[in-house]
């Protein structure tokens, strides 16, 4: 696999993990691009509408970007290959699809929140929308794989 890598990011533990595994595959794929994609999934128009104040739209914002900077430095740490960051507004599987296709996508990573069942159904979920819409492959990292990667980082600290 070679080309670029999307990892879909809100904040989650989940998404943090995704871009870890992405940081794992370009080390394994020097070739391979990596990009964090995040997205907020409210306008400030839709926010201040519901209610929510300027302040705590910004504050929303800042905090995903925070939280996404530290996985990011996390996984890539100075001196190893980097990745890109984007930040977008809307909704967040229409985005991730809408980013992968008109920039070339080869594969897309994304966190599950472990919705499933009737709650996932009835709530929508992200993942599910990705995985059938989607024109390239898709990875979501569960709990089962973050255990896997929590293990490899271990490892990893171990080895150097």
């Amino acid at each position: 696999m070679s080309g670029k890598i999307l990892v879909a990011f809100d904040g989650s533990e989940q998404a943090v993990l995704a871009v870890r595994w992405a940081a794992r595959m370009q080390r394994l794929l020097p070739q391979t691009a990596c990009i964090v994609l995040a997205v907020v999934s409210f306008t400030g128009e839709e926010a201040a509408f519901l209610g929510a104040s300027a302040g705590a739209i910004e504050q929303a914002r800042e905090k995903l970007q925070e939280r996404l900077n530290a996985a990011v430095c996390d996984a890539f740490p100075a001196g190893t290959r980097s990745c890109s960051v984007v930040l977008r507004e809307g909704d967040p599987g229409r985005e991730i699809l809408k980013y992968a296709a008109e920039n070339a996508v080869s594969h897309i990573v994304l966190g599950s929140r472990g919705l499933g069942g009737i709650k996932g159904a009835l709530l929508g979920s992200v993942s599910s929308r990705v995985i059938r819409e989607a024109a390239c492959p898709v990875t979501v990292i569960n709990l089962r794989a973050a255990q896997y990667l929590a293990g490899e980082r271990e490892e990893h600290d171990n080895h150097h």
